[in-house]
């Protein structure tokens, strides 16, 4: 079937090859066939089943004409449905393409921004071109995949076929959203090199000048960002802060001059957050004398994956060990990070260790191999963002659930009160999608979430674990009290089985201060 398949696909490019010299002009041919015949290539030939030779050229014919003019750095965006009188060919679904300088993270980035308007992608074309261009962006050469051409860049053609929109405003705005994310891009893969050089300034600058504070604190800080720089974390943005106070009430004053990659433009709400007090919990943690912040940003990622990026800030001292600034990057572990061992991780490596350490359990024990497994399987952001003692509470209240084998919620409020983590343990034989469902509806609800996110973890262990990330107003406290929560959201369905709601983290029973 493969075999016949791929005959017609070839068959159909020479049919194709015919057409065009058969129509144009004998000096446009030939550069057009060579760019149907690289743009088709890559094409599986299943995908070209059922298409005539005649609607694939004029497809081919209105990219061409699309793509011979473009500004200089610049995207071309179009969002249309083509019809056979207009654009020479007709297709069932609504057509992106997008003519870009090739660069990383292109084709994540736009195939997140597509289904982010609930849309699927029935086909995705991705040929690289290297095309040589005049000043004013006008195509002049379009080079053959092996051979030399002098001052010929590389070019991402992107061609996605979606379900059809019949509105246009529905097409403008996905041509709108497609364009903001193209620049996010750009700017990300721009900068990456000068938000390197920050974390090497800032490595420096703790060696020449370290803060008046522990020095086993400087030296994993130290350690963490050169672990970090090395293909660890995707700098995606960065941008200085300062922390001022006026009137009794402290302010974190963005820089704009300092800001680099999906941070170089302010946004006009955060220029506003930037002039309003700090709430009293985020007052006081961002005058706590603690080298480095590690959290989520309140933002998801255009740039690679859509979800919420990952907050790396460096605290600024003065010389008498007060806070007077913030140097923040934001951005996404890679997955080289989530796959290491914790133990072989700055900040988590003596972290993983003193759970250990306290726990009444010897390391070759029964116990102290789950509880290393606990540890080496909890979601990694959580072991960054979670405190020493709460974390040894929760590992232990998750070590105990093999022996009953009941549901049970372990809640987090991060430091900023902007999200809840919740880490709900079901056993694994009884958990089901309808179950989820309704216990990430109960939390939002409960919680007054205005987003949710959740991962599934399913193993050999008899438990499955969900993890739910819960986003909230800042500072807004739930709207019942988190005992509460716990027996809403560990209750199942009649019949399921017995449940527990045992939180013992320390934060959570506690009201955020707002």
């Amino acid at each position: 079937m493969q075999s016949r398949a791929s005959e017609h696909k070839a068959e159909l490019i020479e049919s194709i090859v015919r057409h065009l010299h058969a129509r144009l002009p004998r000096k446009q041919a030939p550069v057009l066939e060579s760019f149907v015949r690289q743009y088709y290539d890559g094409v599986a030939p299943e995908d070209l089943l059922g298409q005539t030779a005649d609607n694939l050229y004029g497809e081919a014919l209105s990219l061409w004409r699309f793509a011979r003019k473009r500004a200089p750095n610049q995207p071309k965006v179009r969002v249309y449905n083509p019809r056979h009188e207009e654009h020479g060919w007709q297709s069932t679904h609504t057509i992106v393409e997008i003519i870009n300088d090739n660069m990383p993270f292109l084709v994540d980035s736009v195939t997140a921004a597509v289904n982010r308007h609930e849309l699927t992608v029935h086909l995705l074309i991705h040929p690289l071109l290297r095309i040589r261009r005049d000043d004013d962006g006008k195509l002049v050469e379009l080079a053959e995949p092996d051979a030399e051409a002098d001052g010929a860049a590389s070019e991402s053609i992107l061609h996605v076929e979606v379900n059809q929109q019949s509105a246009q405003e529905a097409m403008d705005a996905i041509r709108d959203d497609l364009t903001r994310v193209l620049g996010d891009v750009r700017a990300a893969t721009t900068d990456w090199r000068p938000a390197l050089a920050k974390v090497d300034a800032i490595i420096a600058d703790l060696a020449k000048s370290p803060p008046p504070l522990p020095k086993d604190e400087i030296a994993e800080c130290k350690a963490f960002l050169e672990w970090i720089r090395d293909d660890h974390f995707l700098f995606l943005g960065y941008r200085e802060y300062r922390l001022e106070s006026k009137g009794g009430k402290n302010y974190l004053r963005l820089d704009e001059a300092s800001g680099l990659g999906v941070l170089r433009n302010v946004l006009p709400v955060s220029r506003e957050r930037s002039k309003q007090p700090l709430p009293p919990h985020a007052s006081r943690f961002a005058r706590k004398k603690q080298l480095l912040i590690l959290t989520k940003a309140n933002t998801r990622a255009t740039v690679h994956r859509p979800v919420y990026m990952d907050y790396i800030g460096v605290k600024v001292f003065d010389k008498n060990g007060n806070v007077t600034g913030e140097r923040r990057f934001i951005g996404l572990f890679t997955s080289a990070a989530y796959n290491r061992s914790p133990r072989d991780i700055p900040m988590l490596r003596d972290k993983v260790p003193k759970v250990i350490e306290r726990s009444p359990f010897p390391p070759g024990s029964h116990n102290g191999k789950a509880l290393l497994n606990i540890l080496e399987t909890y979601p990694r952001d959580e072991l960054f963002q979670t405190g020493t003692d709460e974390l040894y509470d929760i590992c232990h209240g998750i070590l105990h659930l093999e022996e009953r084998q009941r549901i049970r919620l372990f809640m987090r409020r991060d430091n900023y009160a902007r999200f809840y983590s919740c880490l709900i343990y079901v056993p694994r034989e009884r958990f089901n999608t309808a179950l989820r469902k309704r216990m990430e509806g109960i939390l939002r609800k409960m919680l007054n979430g205005t987003s949710s996110e959740f991962t599934v973890q399913i193993s050999e262990a008899v438990m499955a674990r969900l993890h739910f990330i819960i986003h909230t107003p800042a500072g807004e406290a739930p709207a019942d009290s988190t005992s509460m929560i716990s027996n809403r959201a560990s209750s199942p369905p009649p019949g399921f089985g017995p449940t527990t709601c045992a939180t013992p983290a320390s934060t959570v029973g506690a009201r955020p201060r707002a």
